[in-house]
């Protein structure tokens, strides 16, 4: 056989383990079992090899392929359009808000949805209805060179396949780790090592018809260093001796191109012509490249030539290299003017392909070029608005590149900078406004770049330094552009409350107050100005001010200022209205696909749900993690797992709320943030109450209100502080806390903190006094209370009147503080209540609520969703995942309670 036919199988000699885990990835996808994994290797180390084992084991399963190539990694969804073409047709299968944005995406329409994650959702969505027919395998070979949108998007698809028959091989290079996507850098790995010595032999024996004298097998061995396309390259007849000596210092990927160069070298003037152009071109349209290669006096028949040497193939009218590095050194070893030449002459051969042509063009483009600069600047608005921010930032710096008006220069690399932002890609967005600064820009444009610069230092870096950044910045715009002035404040007001910073809350709100757009204060202002009116004692001030911007946001339908407006609520003491607010934020953040704003959205969701449904708290903060690590929001990482530390401390898992809470402690102390550092540690303080640990829960109650980390939690737990003095027999302790808290509920007028300090008024008193006192308490928690507040004001004052020896009259309190217990699964303090209604004289049985309890939270949020009366597709399009993923997690819904059908989950107590 000859080195090329023989190729693929002889590349695989000693690699039986590495096939063993694609047999075993295989057969699980055939039992519905996904399974994604990332092939990592050198170049020529066998990782297509690996890829094509893959596509002939998968027999009866839809394979689906495509190969990355360098010079496409700017033309947005360009690989995912290539591994899809065969399926095309069945995009109709979706719901029609990812049917369009994939359409849109992948350029099969004129409609747009800018969501990159309703595109990825409808990717989701295709290979799931696609495994529905048949087990899908998808093949991405030289995944570094795929354009960024499409590589984010298999990816996120490949990590929400559970239950689905697919299968996804990602094959890289190992030598460009730094410029690989982290996204695919949490994929599980086969790495491919060098090939030991007994498989080198195996292979020079067996993979090749060659005959080598020994001295040339030596050194062929020496310089391959077990790299299966270098034995096979380097093989060749006088290849070592050709490609010079001093070539065994160079790396191994450079010693296989010259090899391939030297090869190149012999072939016809015109053949070479023409790989120049295909290397220069992404397409492999083999039309493209004879049109190209008229002008350059390449034709067919040094296409010919070209094949028959072994470095290239055409299968359907489609040219493709026979390894990567073939094109690389075939472009690379061109001069300039080669390479200028033959992206004008592709460019001119593109037609109607503008990306295309464009791209061409400002590869052949000299500084300064402004036609060619605008036309990428078209293109990168058109990217724009496919949700392709990845491939717009890269056309609106290659625009930069060649504009001469500094003005126009910088702007374009703020825009550039501002999608990378937004993308995601936050050192590269610090990199775009570096390279603006370093141009200088006016006033507003530098307001422009610091009021980004904010953005990312509060999120990813040490969040009080964004504060003041933003805050300066707002200051030298206060009279020019009032409006970015006021949203510039909105997000320092965001990050001194993470901070815990009410001294620059305050200072935020009085900069706000001096604002004005046609003689008033914009809604932004008024939200910031009503904050700190009202952390600064003025609740009269501060309730219009906060209602007017709530009347602001009616209008809207942006989720980013339904979250503000949920802010603003839980400020007035309006925490209905602000879990209101949050249920809004999150249903049109997934409806518009906006994973940054649905990330601060399940904050204020699971926050405001906490003491109302711990169960659907948690379920909404699980989601909330995982999104925000995926979009690198570090404060909303803290946030979400502090408030899952809250929930497994009122469950009595002492061990998770533990290991939350180390995880928040390690993330505030990088980053500054004490807003959710302090929730973590009253949660752990809610944990030794329940677990009758009253000591070590004042000592860190105690402590949170001593170093006035944040005032807002230290207020909130200031009824745990309270109780937990009065349990540990020293109810002195309290006396300054409650201070704290009468004053607050005097400044704020929120009737739920007034029964907070009823209650706790009456655990420091006795007789009449605590019995009027508990009862005030328990009207108002009635009225304006929440679920767990009540049960555990039911719980103190019914043990306040058992201790009266009025036992009968504590029983219905303690009963019902037990039962609401029990359904939130908070087994402390319902076994609490469990042991007071025996010591009244009435029995109790725990209630079988362990099936509800062995819900993942995922499980829960799936059954709520679909107890709505949602299909598995609904269900699946709102949380990103697969329908048949929904329906496997139905099936263990169904196992796990007991129940039958869809109908029968109305019955369970999924708010809970």
């Amino acid at each position: 056989m000859s080195i090329r036919d023989g190729y693929s199988d002889a590349m695989l000699y000693g690699r039986q383990p590495e096939c063993a885990r694609i047999d075993e990835i295989l057969r699980r996808a055939r039992d519905g079992v996904a399974g994604t994994v990332l092939v990592r290797g050198e170049a020529g180390i066998g990782k297509s090899a690996l890829l094509d084992y893959a596509a002939k084991q998968g027999s009866g399963m839809l394979v689906l392929r495509v190969s990355g190539v360098e010079s496409e990694t700017h033309l947005a969804f360009a690989g995912l359009h290539a591994l899809l073409r065969p399926v095309f047709d069945a995009i109709d299968r979706l719901p029609p808000p990812q049917a369009m944005a994939l359409r849109g995406a992948l350029g099969l329409s004129d409609e747009v949805g800018r969501s990159h994650f309703l595109i990825a959702g409808g990717v989701v969505g295709l290979l799931s209805a696609l495994a529905d027919d048949q087990p899908v395998l998808c093949l991405i070979d030289d995944a570094q060179w795929l354009d960024a949108e499409s590589v984010d998007t298999l990816v996120f698809a490949g990590r929400r396949f559970e239950s689905d028959s697919v299968a996804m091989m990602v094959a890289v290079r190992a030598d460009v780790d730094a410029a690989l996507p982290v996204s695919l850098r949490t994929l599980p790995q086969l790495v491919l090592e060098p090939l030991d010595e007994t498989a080198v032999d195996e292979f020079m024996e067996s993979g090749l018809e060659l005959v080598l004298d020994h001295r040339l097998r030596d050194a062929v061995i020496a310089a391959a260093g077990g790299n299966p396309l270098a034995l096979v390259e380097l093989s060749g007849e006088n290849v070592l001796r050709g490609i010079g000596a001093d070539s065994q210092r160079l790396p191994l990927s450079a010693r296989l191109e010259r090899a391939f160069l030297r090869r190149v070298e012999l072939l016809p003037d015109g053949a070479q012509r023409l790989l120049l152009l295909a290397a220069s071109d992404d397409s492999g349209q083999i039309g493209l490249l004879l049109s190209a290669g008229e002008a350059l006096g390449a034709s067919v028949d040094d296409l010919a030539a070209a094949e028959r040497a072994g470095l290239v193939r055409v299968d359907e009218s489609v040219l493709d290299f026979f390894h990567p590095l073939v094109r690389s050194a075939v472009y690379q070893s061109a001069t300039f003017a080669e390479r200028q030449r033959a992206h004008l002459c592709l460019a001119d051969a593109a037609g109607a392909a503008p990306d295309r042509r464009t791209w061409h063009r400002a590869a052949a483009a000299v500084y300064p070029d402004a036609d060619v600069a605008d036309e990428l600047e078209d293109l990168a608005r058109a990217a724009e608005r496919r949700a392709a921010l990845e491939t717009a930032a890269a056309s609106f710096d290659r625009a930069a590149s060649l504009t001469a008006d500094p003005a126009r220069r910088a702007d374009r690399l703020l825009c550039a900078a501002e999608l990378s932002w937004e993308y995601g890609r936050a050192e590269q967005a610090c990199r775009y406004i570096e390279s603006a600064e370093g141009i200088g820009l006016a006033p507003v444009m530098q307001a422009r770049a610091d009021h980004l610069k904010g953005r990312i230092v509060t999120t990813t870096g040490v969040v009080l330094d964004g504060y003041e950044l933003l805050v300066t910045s707002a200051a030298q715009i206060a009279e020019t552009d009032p409006l970015r002035a006021a949203a510039m404040l909105v997000e320092a007001t965001r990050a001194a409350s993470y901070c815990g910073a009410v001294d620059r809350v305050l200072d935020a709100g009085r900069r706000a107050a001096g604002l004005r757009v046609d003689g008033g204060l914009p809604p932004a202002a008024c939200f910031v100005a009503g904050v700190a009116a009202l952390l600064g004692g003025r609740p009269q001030e501060a309730a219009p001010l906060l209602r007017s911007a709530l009347e602001a946001v009616e209008q809207q339908d942006d989720p980013s200022l339904f979250v503000w407006a949920g802010t603003a609520s839980a400020y007035l003491g309006d925490f209905a209205g602000a879990r209101s607010y949050g249920i809004r934020a999150v249903a049109r953040a997934r409806e518009v696909g906006a994973m940054s704003t649905l990330t601060q959205a399940l904050e204020l969701l699971s926050i405001g749900e906490l003491p109302v449904a711990p169960r659907m708290a948690e379920a909404d903060a699980v989601e909330g993690l995982r999104l925000a690590r995926e979009t690198g929001q570090v404060p909303s990482m803290a946030v979400h797992l502090s408030t899952i530390t809250m929930v497994a401390a009122i469950r009595g898992d002492e061990s998770r709320a533990s290991d939350c809470a180390k995880q928040v402690m390690a993330l505030a102390a990088e980053h500054g943030l004490a807003f959710p550092e302090a929730r973590a540690e009253a949660a752990l303080a809610v944990l030794d109450l329940g677990l009758g640990r009253p000591q070590q829960a004042l000592e860190r109650l105690d402590e949170l209100h001593q170093s006035a980390r944040h005032a807002g939690v230290s207020l909130g737990a200031a009824p745990d502080l309270v109780e937990s003095a009065v349990r540990a027999g020293v109810p002195d302790r309290a006396a300054a806390c409650l201070a704290i808290l009468e004053a607050w509920v005097e400044t704020s007028g929120s009737l739920w903190a007034q029964a907070l300090l009823a209650r706790s008024r009456a655990m420091l008193t006795d007789g009449a006094e605590a019995d009027r006192l508990f009862t005030e308490a328990l009207e108002l928690e009635n009225r304006h209370g929440t679920p767990l507040t009540k049960a555990r004001t039911q719980l103190l004052y019914g043990e306040f009147l058992r201790r009266e020896r009025r036992r009968a009259e504590a029983r219905p309190f303690l009963r019902s503080a037990w039962e609401a217990f029990e359904s939130f699964g908070a087994a402390p303090w319902a076994g609490r209540a469990q042991a007071e209604l025996r010591a009244t004289g009435e029995s109790v049985r725990r209630r079988d609520s362990a099936s509800i309890d062995e819900l993942t939270p995922q499980e829960r949020q799936i059954a709520r969703l679909v107890a709505t009366g949602a299909s598995s597709k609904e269900v699946a399009g709102r949380l990103f995942l697969s329908p048949r993923t929904v329906d496997y997690h139905l099936r263990k819904i169904f196992s796990k309670t007991g129940i039958t059908s869809r109908n029968q989950l109305r019955d369970l107590q999924l708010d809970s």
